[in-house]
């Protein structure tokens, strides 16, 4: 692996965490966030390279300007910035979602991106460039039901980085979304029915995905969402519903 500074939001996230675990082990250095503690129960075994800074709510400026006091301490040329943060959703209809639930979603996709961003992008500069990668989900493609504050929270971000693209280029800041399939995370697994699991793609493959990504961005690769897909002629020929109704008959019951 190439040598990376990376800065990861939201690492108490399944993806996040395998994201970080990878890039420590090749001694890069990386500036990790949570909002999680160890009261919380989020106790990862980092090496002393990560710098883990705790108990962050990315949706307020005084915490974000942690991150970028850190960052400008840490970094001296350009660097990553992968964004994980986001509450895990579960299909549920727009009226079974509350306000104060649909606001939670957006403001922990959508706002904290929007936030970190003020204080990194100038971070960014400083050091003569960077490279954005924030996860989306194919849903914003398709509009699945039973995801709307989801989606919409993911459409945002989708929006936020191609805007971010176009006005920092100059900048040499490099900006793109990946829209995510179903992962094969501990979490995803234990909701979803085992037959299908085999069809979602393996976590070890989306950090190699992600890594990839980062090494290799273009300078012609910016405001762009990324689709990753391990493809199956029978699960992308299959509705939603069909693959979905003896759960949701099951949840009805």
């Amino acid at each position: 692996m190439s040598k990376m500074n990376l800065v990861i939001t939201g690492v108490s996230s399944e993806i996040g965490i395998e994201v970080a675990n990878r890039v420590a082990s090749a001694s890069n250095v990386l500036l990790v966030t949570s909002r999680k503690t160890e009261v919380d129960g989020f106790k990862p075994n980092f090496p002393k390279s990560v710098y883990h800074l705790q108990g962050l709510d990315l949706t307020r400026e005084t915490d974000t300007l942690k991150v970028s006091h850190v960052a400008r301490e840490l970094f001296n040329k350009p660097f990553c910035w992968l964004h994980c943060a986001g509450s895990f959703w579960r299909h549920k209809s727009l009226e079974d979602t509350s306000l104060e639930e649909a606001v939670t979603m957006i403001m922990s996709h959508y706002v904290t991106l929007y936030a970190t961003a003020k204080v990194l992008i100038p971070e960014m500069k400083q050091v003569k460039g960077g490279r954005i990668l924030a996860l989306s989900c194919n849903s914003v493609r398709y509009n699945y039901p039973e995801m709307a504050a989801f989606t919409s929270a993911k459409a945002a971000v989708e929006c936020l980085i191609r805007c971010i693209a176009n006005e920092y280029l100059k900048d040499n800041v490099l900006a793109n979304c990946i829209a995510l399939p179903t992962v094969a995370t501990p979490t995803v697994k234990s909701l979803k029915l085992e037959q299908y699991h085999k069809y979602y793609i393996e976590l070890d493959k989306l950090v190699d995905a992600i890594i990839n990504m980062f090494v290799n961005m273009s300078p012609f690769v910016t405001g762009n969402v990324l689709s990753i897909v391990k493809h199956s002629p029978f699960f992308y020929t299959e509705g939603y519903y069909t693959r979905n109704r003896e759960q949701m008959e099951t949840n009805l019951r």
